[in-house]
């Protein structure tokens, strides 16, 4: 039988990812390289980024931390995010 969501693994916390050292060149959302073209020295007209149309969930997922410090990578850009327990997008469940 399978378990209700509420035993599976807490939701990811910004005081759980306060706890990571942040590396510029690492996404801050799943911690694969962001590849961006700035921390390589290319210049910003060389980013995937400018390109991209960026999901907006995917920035209110950023931590508070994270932001201006570090960039998303492609795949985190464009995927739409859950809000965060006690993160900067909180979910209205009340549906108001």
């Amino acid at each position: 039988m399978a378990r209700p969501y509420t035993e599976r693994a807490p939701p990811i916390t910004s005081s759980r990812l306060a706890t990571v050292t942040l590396d510029p060149k690492m996404c801050p959302l799943c911690g694969k390289s962001n590849q961006c073209a700035m921390e390589a020295e290319l210049g910003i007209e060389a980013c995937w980024c400018t390109s991209t149309p960026i999901e907006p969930t995917a920035l209110q997922a950023v931590p508070e931390s994270s932001q201006d410090k570090a960039c998303l990578c492609p795949a985190c850009a464009v995927r739409a995010h859950p809000p965060w327990v006690d993160g900067p997008a909180k979910a209205n469940l009340s549906g108001r």
